[in-house]
C-alpha cells in the first residue's frame, strides 16, 4: 500500500521505501518485500490516468 500511495500522491518516494524494508522487515523477506514494493509503485503507476484539463 506504501508503494501505491507514492506512486499516486509523490509524498514518499519508491527508493525511501526499499530503504526502509530492512529496518522492518525480517531477513528471510528482505528481497521478495522489495520486489512486491517495486511491482506495486509500477502498477499504480501504470494505472493512473491523467486528470481532466479545467480550461
Amino acid at each position: 500500500m506504501a508503494a501505491a500511495l507514492a506512486a499516486v500522491s509523490g509524498l514518499v518516494s519508491l527508493d525511501s521505501i526499499v530503504k526502509a524494508i530492512p529496518e522492518y522487515v525480517p531477513k528471510r523477506f528482505v528481497e521478495s518485500n522489495i520486489k512486491a514494493v517495486v511491482e506495486g509503485y509500477e502498477v499504480a503507476k501504470r494505472s493512473l490516468r491523467p486528470a481532466p484539463s479545467v480550461d
